[in-house]
């Protein structure tokens, strides 16, 4: 385990070992459940069992009790040849387990060896053999793209060194797991004087961008008002086509024009029965005036006739 040798265990260890192959330089994880007690080790090229610690990559222990996922191998790898041991722990006993591979974009895993000793055995084989040997193994899809998210059905035939030909299909699930990524640009906008209002479009604000596709693509607020002076946070979400989301915030500086206020020199105002009467900025102010009310304004009557 940790230390690349058996610990603490009895003469009967089983181990399995999977040999394989990868198409492209790409992010692969292996995950394993099915069982509570399991460790899995990546060796880059083969494995040696009396030299354990050789060409290891990667090593993980899930420790007992654990289930779905047990444990979780994730490297950066490039085309090459790889093994994975892995061990259920139980001496004298074997225990069933699943482990599900998957890469960040796009690259194909494919098993080595095969019933026929072949190389070139695609990972839909599940152990096909001939007494006489394997000549070629065919698939009738081998690359997959954002057009097959979901199951696709593959047929594997597997052809003797005499010519003949069996055929088994299999499900290949394509995930589409990668989110959109979105760039945004801030924006200054400045209120009209005529209603104290200024609209945005999401285009203004963001694009988004996606290995599948962009669906929707939206912001929190477009409409700004006198309320929304200074800076306001607003939320683009972008969603691609398989149903994945992400979000970022982008920020809109809210100007307005400065009032450019002038004094009415006179107004009449007619005072109501219990002589009052009720001045407002707009009845003795001019100007830009879209974005008085969110202000605060005192204002001072003077009248030299006291006896008013």
């Amino acid at each position: 385990p940790g230390a690349c040798s058996p610990s603490g265990v009895g003469t009967n260890v089983f181990y399995e070992t999977f040999s394989f192959t990868i198409s492209a330089a790409d992010m692969y994880t292996f995950a394993f459940s099915g069982v509570d007690d399991l460790t899995a080790a990546l060796y880059g090229g083969g494995f040696d069992p009396a030299a354990p610690c050789a060409n290891i990559l990667a090593y993980n222990d899930d420790g007992n009790g654990n289930l779905d996922p047990l444990i979780i191998i994730q490297l950066d790898l490039v085309p090459g040849d790889y093994t994975m041991v892995i061990t259920t722990f139980g001496n004298g006993a074997t225990s069933d387990y699943t482990m599900d591979i998957s890469s960040a974009n796009g690259g194909q895993v494919f098993a080595a060896g095969g019933g026929g000793g072949s190389s070139d055995a695609p990972l839909v084989d599940n152990g096909s053999s001939d007494a006489c040997g394997i000549e070629t193994y065919a698939v009738s899809q081998a690359d997959f793209t954002c057009a097959n998210v979901g199951p696709n059905e593959v047929t594997l035939t597997v052809t003797d060194v005499n010519g003949n030909s069996s055929t088994c299909t299999a499900t290949v699930t394509v995930e589409d797991n990668i989110a959109p990524e979105i760039v945004v640009t801030p924006q200054t906008v400045v209120l009209s004087n005529a209603n104290g209002t200024a609209t945005l479009t999401v285009a203004d604000l963001a694009t988004a961008t996606d290995i599948c596709g962009i669906a929707s693509l939206t912001a929190s607020q477009l409409l700004f008002t006198c309320e929304d002076i200074g800076e306001v946070e607003v939320i683009i979400t972008a969603t691609d086509v398989n149903g994945n989301v992400t979000t970022a915030p982008v920020i809109v500086t809210v100007q307005f024009l400065q009032p450019n206020l002038s004094c009415i020199g006179e107004i009449n105002l007619t005072l109501n029965d219990d002589c009052q009467g009720l001045l407002i900025p707009r009845m003795v102010l001019t100007g830009n005036v879209a974005c008085l009310d969110v202000f605060g304004f005192d204002i001072t009557v003077m009248d030299s006739d006291p006896s008013n």
